[in-house]
């Protein structure tokens, strides 16, 4: 193959099909996007290393759109908890007014732990957030430097100075 980087970004509507040659221990994926498509021809080998990969991949994908939901739902329970917090807060307010110190002071408390709480959540997702975007950069990095070393290393003459 003479083509050392390509990136393809596909979306909902584009679709990905792959079907093997009739008369080739072959493979063609067809990519349509748009009124256009592209064709990739492989050999069975590479089919199979999909395959292999496959439950990885789908795994990791399953694992990402956990944690999303996960942080979604954090994200809720911590805007709720600030919501119920202010929402003490005024009632520890109109117990104050109504000679109710204990009652006021209470509520006082249970706000103010309640809005740590929030605060802690809201630095886990920040958290959660900033080291996967650190670890999908190092992974690009790392796949790019991969794939640099692997082009060099085939393009390098071996040991008997042929071309691998």
């Amino acid at each position: 193959m003479a083509i050392s980087s390509l990136g393809i970004t596909l979306d909902e509507r584009d679709s990905i099909e792959l079907s093997a040659s009739r008369s080739e221990q072959t493979a063609w994926m067809r990519i349509h996007f748009g009124p256009g498509y592209c064709e990739i021809y492989i050999e069975r080998e590479h089919v199979q290393a999909l395959r292999d990969q496959l439950p990885g991949v789908l795994a990791d994908l399953d694992r990402a759109a956990t944690g999303d939901e996960v942080c979604g739902r954090a994200e809720i329970v911590s805007d709720q908890a600030a919501n119920a917090a202010g929402r003490a807060r005024k009632l520890a307010d109109v117990a104050s007014k109504a000679g109710a110190p204990e009652v006021a002071a209470a509520l006082l408390a249970a706000a103010e732990e309640t809005t740590a709480t929030a605060t802690a959540v809201d630095a886990a997702i920040q958290a959660v957030q900033s080291a996967t975007a650190d670890a999908d950069t190092a992974a690009d990095r790392l796949v790019y430097t991969t794939q640099l070393a692997t082009t060099t290393l085939h393009e390098a003459p071996n040991a008997a100075g042929d071309a691998r």
